[in-house]
């Protein structure tokens, strides 16, 4: 009796290991084209180097599997740009007033959820924003199909009240307004 109770309890401590480990933070090298905004088209409205640049490069971002999503929208923001990125005149609409409750894959949809607090700006700001979003997670994740965003969990209509987000985004937000490399130079 002593025995099985021996065998079931060190069963148990192994499964709860394992269980324990599934959910662990790793440090990951993930391939992922990041979308950054043009400052040039912002200052000036010129499409020629496109709207938003995608820079494809490998990034270690150190998450659980399922917290990728967002660990890759978290590095958008201005401390993790690349070291050339004022000299590439490379932007990022993800600054320090935009935050989110989660970042989540349901089926073949991220859900984006903002926090409503820091969500105000122009029609550019926002559709700025969302570009960055929506092209940086379809690029990046073969299994992600389309972007949803939600404001404190709930659908709304629009982020800063200029774009219609009822519906979710798919890949190619710009149509042919990215402008993709994995040689930042060329920018320059």
């Amino acid at each position: 009796m002593k025995r099985r109770i021996g065998t079931l309890l060190l069963c148990l401590i192994v499964v709860l290991l394992f269980a324990g480990c599934a959910d662990e933070e790793v440090t990951e090298t993930y391939t992922v084209t990041r979308a950054y905004i043009n400052q040039e088209y912002v200052e000036t409205g010129s499409e020629e180097q496109g709207i938003v640049v995608l820079l494809t490069s490998s990034v270690d971002l150190n998450c659980t599997e399922k917290d990728k999503y967002k660990a890759v929208i978290e590095s958008l923001r201005e401390e993790y740009m690349p070291a050339d990125a004022g000299k590439l005149k490379l932007n990022t609409a993800v600054d320090e007033n935009i935050k989110f409750n989660d970042i989540y894959l349901k089926d073949s949809t991220v859900y984006v959820d903002f926090k409503s607090e820091g969500l105000n700006g122009g029609s550019l700001q926002e559709s700025m924003l969302i570009t960055q979003i929506v092209e940086t997670l379809t690029d990046s994740f073969s299994e992600v199909k389309d972007v949803r965003l939600l404001i404190d969990g709930k659908e709304s209509e629009t982020l800063m009240g200029h774009i219609d987000i009822s519906q979710p985004f798919v890949e190619g937000v710009l149509g042919n307004g990215a402008n993709e490399t994995d040689d930042p130079e060329s920018f320059i």
